[in-house]
Formats: structure tokens, sequence, C-alpha cells
């Protein structure tokens, strides 16, 4: 799985203005109890983590051997890469 996409805009405006009480430990957790039911999942494909292209990360190289690419041709044919932070909002 990917990442998620939703239409609940409105619901993400507070977040996005630091308006939102009760974000929790993470902000994932304030996601899966607002949104939860406005999410629709993306194919990972579309979506690849950045672990894809480091050696020693557990997803590394998942694609690019189910599909046969070096990690050149799949960062090509990539529409996103997902970055993660290294940090967690408070």
């Amino acid at each position: 799985t990917g990442a998620a996409a939703s239409s609940a805009a409105s619901k993400l405006s507070g977040v996005l203005r630091g308006t939102e009480d009760g974000i929790g430990d993470s902000e994932m957790d304030w996601f899966n109890s607002k949104l939860a039911d406005d999410v629709t999942l993306v194919s990972g494909m579309y979506t690849l983590l950045c672990g894809e292209f480091y050696p020693g990360d557990g997803i590394y190289r998942h694609f690019g051997t189910r599909l046969n690419l070096t990690a050149a041709e799949l960062l090509e044919k990539a529409p996103l890469v997902h970055f993660i932070a290294g940090w967690k909002p408070r």
C-alpha cells in the first residue's frame, strides 16, 4: 500500500492552520481518527517510499526487483517518491 488520498479538505484545514486540537502521539493518530472513512489508498508504485533506493531499508528494491528495473529506470517511471520525515509534530 502506498499513500492515501482524501476528499476531506475541510477536515485538514485546521491542521494546516495549526488550530486543530488533539493530534495525539503523531499526525497519523489524528489522520486515522478523523479521516478513516474518507480515504482511498493509492498503490505503492505510484508513491514509492524513499527506502526503495536505500540499501538496508526494509523496502529496498521492492518494486525494482518485481518489475526487473534498475533504480534509475524505476525512478524515471515513478510519478512520486514519498520521503518520510525523521521527526514528529508536537
